[in-house]
C-alpha cells in the first residue's frame, strides 16, 4: 500500500507528470501485483507448504522496497516501476493467503471470527502505514528544503515540496529547483525504509510458521 500511495507523488512532484499519467504508471505496477495474486492462487493447491510462500513473498517485498530506497531525481520511470513491480509481486503472492490458511486451520465455527480479525488487521495496517509514511515524508523533506531556501516562509517551503507541479517552484532559481527535486525524491525514497523495516518483521515471523503442508 505504501508503494501504491507513494509512487504517484514521486511521479507528480519530481517528473511533473499529470495525475492521469502517474496513475497509468502505477496501474501497470498494480496489474503485476494482481497477476501475481491470481497466479499464486492457482499454484498454491499444488504446493501448500505455506511457510515457504510467506518467506519467498516477504523476500521479494524486501528486495523491491530496498531498491526503491535508492531512487533519486535522475532515476528513470522504468527503473522505479521495475523496483515497484518486484515489491508488489511479492505482496500479491500472499495478499489473500492468510485468509486461506486461517479458514482451513480454524474450527469451522470460528471462521467468521478469523476473517474479521484478518480484515481488521489489514485495514489497521493500511491506515497506520499510510499515516506514518506521510508523516515521515513531510518531516524529512521540510527541514532539508528549508536549508536550501533560507529566509523563506513556511508556506513557501510547503509549496516547494510539491516540486515540479508547484507554481511557486517555477519561481525558484534553476540550481535551487534541481536541489529541491533531489530532496523530494530522496525523501520519498526514505519512506520505503519504513516498508523494509515492516517486512523484515514479517520475514522473521514467517520463520516461526509451521513447516508442514496445508491440507485443503
Amino acid at each position: 500500500v505504501v508503494t501504491i500511495y507513494t509512487l504517484p507523488l514521486l511521479f507528480q512532484f519530481v517528473y511533473d507528470d499529470s495525475t492521469l499519467r502517474s496513475g497509468l504508471y502505477v496501474l501497470a505496477v498494480i496489474a503485476a501485483g494482481i497477476m501475481a495474486a491470481g497466479g499464486g492462487g492457482a499454484l498454491f493447491p499444488s504446493f501448500t507448504l505455506y511457510m515457504v510462500w510467506f518467506l519467498a513473498a516477504n523476500a521479494l517485498i524486501i528486495v523491491g522496497a530496498a531498491l526503491l530506497t535508492t531512487v533519486s531525481a535522475t532515476s528513470s520511470r522504468g527503473v522505479i516501476c521495475g523496483f515497484a513491480t518486484i515489491n508488489l509481486v511479492g505482496g500479491g503472492l500472499i495478499v489473500q493467503l492468510p485468509f486461506t490458511v486461517g479458514q482451513v486451520k480454524a474450527d469451522p465455527k470460528d471462521v467468521r471470527s478469523v476473517n474479521t480479525l484478518l480484515t481488521t488487521a489489514q485495514m489497521f495496517g493500511l491506515a497506520v502505514s499510510l499515516g506514518t509514511a506521510t508523516t515521515l515524508f513531510v518531516n524529512i523533506a521540510v527541514p532539508e528544503i528549508s536549508l536550501l531556501m533560507p529566509g523563506s516562509t513556511k508556506n513557501a517551503v510547503y509549496s516547494s515540496i510539491e516540486g515540479a507541479g508547484s507554481a511557486y517552484f517555477s519561481t525558484l532559481p534553476e540550481s535551487v529547483r534541481d536541489e529541491v527535486l533531489e530532496v523530494v525524491a530522496k525523501s520519498v525514497a526514505k519512506v520505503f525504509c519504513l516498508l523494509v523495516a515492516g517486512v523484515v518483521v514479517g520475514l522473521v515471523t514467517a520463520l516461526g510458521l509451521e513447516r508442514r503442508k496445508l491440507v485443503l
